[in-house]
């Protein structure tokens, strides 16, 4: 009998290679070492993404576009991801994907009860924006969980 190829199994190198890259995601969002001091984290304490998002208002800054809660286009913020491994840059990149999708998801299901209510655009940005986050820092965190 012969086999379908859409039902074969991956090889198991792509397998292990892809759960290599998301560590080192997963390091980057968890470890930032200061250059100034040796002994001081840069990054919180929590899965938040900080590849993708970065570890301060001014680094999220270069990646917002200010408009529907959206990030620029394959954008993200630790300039270490450009020294990792084309897998891991894909993640990365991946997550900011996601939280570009999440936000326009929830700009369009919101059916003018919440978003609409917001009368300032920049308000109605920074809810999109900090809800889509929130969905997929959570989504990050439930991958790694499970």
């Amino acid at each position: 009998m012969s086999e379908c190829v859409s039902c074969a199994a991956a090889p198991p190198d792509t397998l292990r290679s892809l759960l290599f890259a998301f560590a080192t995601v997963i390091i980057h969002s968890i470890f930032d070492t200061s250059h100034d001091d040796p002994q001081v984290n840069n990054t919180s304490s929590y899965l938040d993404l900080s590849p993708v998002y970065g570890n301060n208002e001014a680094q999220l800054a270069q990646i917002r576009t200010k408009k529907d809660g959206l990030l620029f286009p394959d954008a993200i913020c630790d300039r270490r991801m450009a020294l990792m491994t084309p897998a891991t840059t894909s993640l990365a990149i991946l997550f900011s994907r996601q939280h570009n999708y999440i936000a326009s998801q929830l700009k369009q299901i919101d059916e003018g009860q919440i978003v609409s209510s917001f009368t300032d655009e920049a308000k109605r940005d920074d809810y999109l924006f900090g809800t889509a986050r929130l969905v997929n820092c959570a989504s990050f965190a439930q991958i790694i969980l499970r």
